[in-house]
């Protein structure tokens, strides 16, 4: 097979969603750092005979690539044409400087879990060339071992693990789409179900042997299996746990990302008589306050507004009021008895729904408009399910109306039809719509720990699960959900089964 080169022009804003909404903030941040070159390199140090059949995978020789990566493996930074040590250096505290070692541990899925490998420091090696010219931002040390670890060396490495990325989401979607394959091929599933059978098989003979037994009959004769049966049944139940095995390992990196966001409900269920308490105490403070002041009987009409206490007590009782807000939407999000499905009205829902976000956004100019034409039939659903569904897309709408650059309209629409079989949800807000890195491929957004939010800094604070959990809450509803990427707003339409 004739080798080929292809060629993908990124753009910085291409791989930092979110930063070109900054504006002249990002370009300078990003034209601190400067031009710079970098060859990346990956390399297999190993091979297992299901990986290579699965993966269309060449024979290596491991000694020689041993060999070789002990000259040349590792991240290393050229500063015109002369070595920067220690980094990329064996067996120094600097080899894996870029942290690659702590993303594979964080993340350790397969490599057919799309947008999720992560590759490991030992299977990598580059060049990093920077020059005094066009890097002056990247300083020697005093000691003239490393670089100063100031912004722009941090940036440095963060776009660095950016390009890598692409690597490795490139990567990780032909293993993942090799992988399906070579499940229908070798037919994975199918074996699945016949292992399943073989264990209800034994399980009922089992049952049925206890039964002659309480009866006194006679044990009925067991037939032994042919040694090819048990070859067969082996070869069953041999792909069956390579495709648990595979699964739970997705599960156990997504698992620990959301308990530690489930924590945090935990924490506030723990507290929540406290908080009720909390706040209650703000409707009676202010009333107080203003009480006593009032005995006073001082006159504070000619007053300058900073001296006046009666103006602080009522700048005081406007942000208690915002607070009582989230207590009560917070507390109310918390409930048990929400946790469990139940026949109720979507639409009864919905109003209450938007109604509580209504009361926390007002005051951002941002209003909810709740449209339908269903009935109010009873269906079977899961409030704190259910949440998780527009509490993620209303929170990304708010979030999008504050984007940098961002000054028209605030307004979030839902809209609910049906049919015979299925409701049908439509949300769309009047905000930015996605960003631009998400244009192209706007299905991206529902992957696990994919995430454009930025802090005041430009560094990314979203938690990366929020559209991933709407994705499998629609799913476990055997629902469907379509993004429409266009340029004015966001628009998803979710379709549900009744």
């Amino acid at each position: 097979m004739k080798k080929k080169s292809f060629v993908l022009n990124k753009t910085l804003y291409d791989l930092f969603p979110g930063q070109e909404e900054l504006g002249e903030i990002a370009e300078e941040k990003f034209n601190k750092l400067g031009q710079f070159d970098f060859n990346f390199y990956f390399l297999k140090r190993s091979l297992d005979s299901i990986n290579q059949a699965k993966f269309f995978q060449k024979d290596i020789s491991k000694s020689r690539r041993d060999n070789w990566y002990k000259k040349f493996g590792g991240i290393r930074i050229f500063r015109d044409s002369f070595r920067v040590r220690p980094f990329g250096e064996l067996n120094s505290s600097f080899y894996d400087w870029l942290a690659l070692g702590e993303r594979s541990t964080q993340s350790p899925a397969a490599v057919s879990r799309k947008y999720q490998w992560r590759t490991r420091p030992y299977n990598v090696a580059g060049n990093v060339h920077i020059s005094r010219i066009f890097n002056l931002e990247l300083q020697d040390k005093s000691s003239r071992e490393g670089l100063q670890e100031n912004e722009t060396y941090n940036l440095l490495r963060e776009v660095l693990l950016k390009i890598i990325k692409v690597f490795e989401d490139d990567r990780s979607t032909i293993a993942y789409n090799l992988d399906v394959l070579h499940t229908k091929n070798n037919k994975i599933q199918e074996a699945i179900n016949k292992a399943n059978k073989i264990l209800e098989q034994e399980e009922k003979e089992k049952e049925e042997q206890l039964k002659r037994e309480k009866e006194g009959k006679k044990q009925k004769e067991k037939k032994e299996k042919t040694k090819e049966q048990i070859e067969e049944e082996y070869e069953y139940f041999k792909k069956g746990y390579e495709s648990f095995k595979k699964d739970k390992e997705d599960y156990v990196n997504k698992e620990a990302r959301l308990q530690s966001l489930a924590s945090t409900g935990i924490l506030f269920t723990s507290f929540a008589h406290e908080l009720a308490a909390i706040r209650n105490d703000l409707d009676s403070q202010i009333p107080f306050l203003r009480k006593y002041i009032n005995k006073l009987n001082i006159d504070f009409s000619s007053y300058k507004q900073y001296e006046n206490p009666l103006y602080w007590a009522g700048q005081i009782e406007s942000t208690d009021e915002i607070i009582k807000q989230w207590y009560d939407f917070v507390l109310n999000k918390i409930n048990r008895k929400k946790l469990f499905s139940k026949e109720q009205s979507l639409i009864t829902y919905l109003n209450s729904l938007t109604s509580s976000w209504k009361k926390l956004i007002e005051g951002n100019q941002i209003e909810i408009i709740l449209t339908h034409s269903v009935d109010e039939e009873n269906f079977k659903f899961s409030e704190i399910e259910f949440n998780s569904i527009f509490d993620n897309l209303i929170v990304n709408s708010v979030d999008a109306f504050s984007r940098f650059g961002f000054n028209g309209d605030k307004k979030i629409e839902i809209n609910i039809t049906d049919n015979d079989d299925k409701y049908i949800v439509e949300y769309k807000d009047s905000g930015p719509g996605l960003i631009n890195a998400y244009k192209d491929s706007p299905y991206k957004i529902l992957e696990f720990n994919e995430s454009s939010k930025l802090n005041k800094e430009g560094e990314q604070e979203g938690t990366g699960v929020g559209m991933y959990i709407v994705k499998n809450t629609i799913n476990e509803y055997k629902g469907t959900l379509k993004i429409y990427p266009g340029y004015n707003g966001f628009e998803i339409t979710i379709e549900i089964p009744k």
